[in-house]
This record gives structure tokens, sequence and C-alpha cells, in this order.
């Protein structure tokens, strides 16, 4: 139980991190200025492999493919006024049709609150 508890410790710190940072912006109107937030921390978490989209080349796939936990995780960033295409939207219900965890973010806060289910066991 110590053990656990002190991974949620630090599952925790790494998400206040990244909501300070996203505290310091406000609003990201720039999607690169968010994934660079989410890049800097996401590998920083225990049993976490992260892929940048820019590694696979194809069109719609989300900007981060990572498995934390076991889990399969994409999340596609979006800045304060980006919307999702239509192959963006597919991809969702096909990553969800196949269990998988798809995050749509304008911010870290989805991102945090998804990675904390994740850690403790809640999805």
């Amino acid at each position: 139980l110590e053990f656990i508890a002190r991974l949620l410790m630090k599952v925790e710190s790494i998400i206040k991190a990244m909501e300070m940072e996203q505290a310091k912006k406000g609003v990201f109107t720039d999607e690169a200025d968010l994934l660079m937030v989410v890049t800097t921390h996401l590998p920083r978490l225990d049993e976490c492999c992260m892929i940048r989209q820019e590694a696979i080349h194809r069109i719609g796939i989300p900007d981060i493919v990572c498995c934390y936990k076991g889990r399969f995780v994409a999340i596609e960033l979006k800045d304060d006024e980006g919307v999702q295409s239509q192959l963006q939207k597919k991809w969702q219900r096909d990553i969800e049709a196949a269990k998988g965890i798809y995050i749509l973010a304008d911010s870290v806060y989805p991102i945090c609150d998804t990675l904390m289910q994740i850690a403790q066991g809640k999805i």
C-alpha cells in the first residue's frame, strides 16, 4: 500500500507541475505551447511510453500516442480556437471502439484528469 501511495504522490506532483504551467500560461492560443508542456512532463511518469505523431506521418492521427500503465491513450491537442477535422473524429471513434482512451484537449486539465484516473485504477 505504501508503494502505491508513493506512486500516486509522484503522479500528483507531475500533474501539479503541468497544471502550474497551465496557470502561468492561461489560455493556450498556440497548440505548439500546449504540446511542449505535455511532452515535457508526460515522459516523467512511471510506466509511460510516449510516441509523438510526427513519428507516425499519417493525417488525422492524434498529436500524442502513449501507453500509460497498460492503457492506450491518444491525445489530440487544440489551441483555444481549434476544432477536430472529420478524419480526427473518425480516429477518435476507432480508438474508443477499440477500448482505447482518446483525449481532446485545449489545456492540460483534461489530460491531467485522465492520467490521474488511470493511476488510481478508475479507468
